[in-house]
């Protein structure tokens, strides 16, 4: 079981010493990765639900510290040489196809090689509009992006010619360090989500499902995988759980909180994640200090991991 660790560039308050002081500590710690997370802003206002909390609370707002994923992750990745750089997820819509692309080789060259590219379809009605994005047609526009992005990191003379985007001619060098891209894990647990991992993705990166509700979605996603003749083996899977604390079992935010609580309770339960299929866990760790996200982290590594 792989660990990474959760970086809360969407924060409440200023994040830079806690984002200073976990990456520091992932990189001391060993573990496999960092991730960080995407939104562009909150509205002051919105009507959509969260859709990974049981109770729909975002739990964030419009004043809280909003830091930008791709640079944030460009700047820690000469910060830390071992972990792997990851985001969970990127809203795929959210930008233009081919400056993204360009913004994640160049970051998979400079890291020689540390990108995995979660991707997801976005949720908030409010942020599209103000993007200008295509709510509506969200699924459709983050196929072509991903389709986009495979043809430049592989392609010699990439083409693409879709609804919302073509593609042609352009050279797009350097090609990424990682072949023939960087992974592509894909968000998300509606059975659009399972449908567009099974035919893009090199994963599947859910968010805050209990390992029960992960092993019952990842029985569609094999269904799904055998209908589209596709072998489940070469499709990982990998979850990022919020709320981990030690102590305290409850969930202020109505997410799931299963890796809260002793530690014991918290083996358990990531090795019934392992049972399901999962072979990679983000650990979101609550709360707002610096000082105590990092010994939370440091029990992690040295009370939970020895026993994976």
């Amino acid at each position: 079981m792989q660990l990474g660790l959760g970086l809360p560039n969407l924060s409440l308050v200023d994040p830079s010493e806690t984002l200073f002081r976990l990456a520091e500590a992932a990189e001391a710690l060993a573990f496999d990765s960092i991730w960080v997370s995407d939104h562009v802003f909150i509205p002051y206002e919105f009507g959509a639900n969260y859709p990974y909390s049981t109770t729909g609370q975002l739990g964030l707002q419009a004043t809280d510290h909003i830091l930008d994923p791709l640079t944030t992750l460009s700047f820690f990745a000469g910060r830390v040489n071992r972990p792997r750089l990851g985001i969970s997820v990127l809203i795929i819509p959210y930008r233009n196809p081919i400056v993204t692309a360009k913004m994640l080789v160049t970051l998979d060259v400079l890291s020689g090689g540390r990108v995995i590219l979660g991707a997801g379809v976005g949720w908030m009605p409010e942020e599209f509009a103000a993007l200008q994005a295509p709510y509506a047609d969200r699924g459709r526009v983050t196929d072509e992006y991903l389709h986009i992005f495979k043809a430049l990191c592989t392609e010699e003379k990439p083409v693409f010619e879709g609804q919302h985007y073509q593609l042609a001619n352009i050279g797009f060098y350097p090609k990424p360090v990682q072949k023939p891209h960087p992974p592509i894990w894909i968000g998300g647990y509606s059975q659009a989500a399972l449908r567009r991992a099974v035919r893009l993705g090199d994963g599947w990166h859910p968010s805050n499902l209990e390992p029960e509700a992960l092993g019952e979605k990842r029985a569609l996603l094999h269904r799904y995988c055998e209908e589209a003749g596709r072998d489940p083996a070469s499709l990982s899977i990998s979850t990022r759980v919020n709320n981990v604390a030690f102590g305290d079992s409850g969930d202020t935010t109505g997410r799931p909180a299963p890796l809260s609580g002793s530690v014991q309770r918290i083996i358990d339960n990531i090795k019934r994640y392992e049972e399901v299929g999962v072979s990679h866990i983000v650990l979101g760790i609550r709360g707002r200090d610096p000082q105590r996200m990092v010994e939370t982290a440091q029990r992690l590594a040295e009370e939970v991991r020895p026993h994976l």
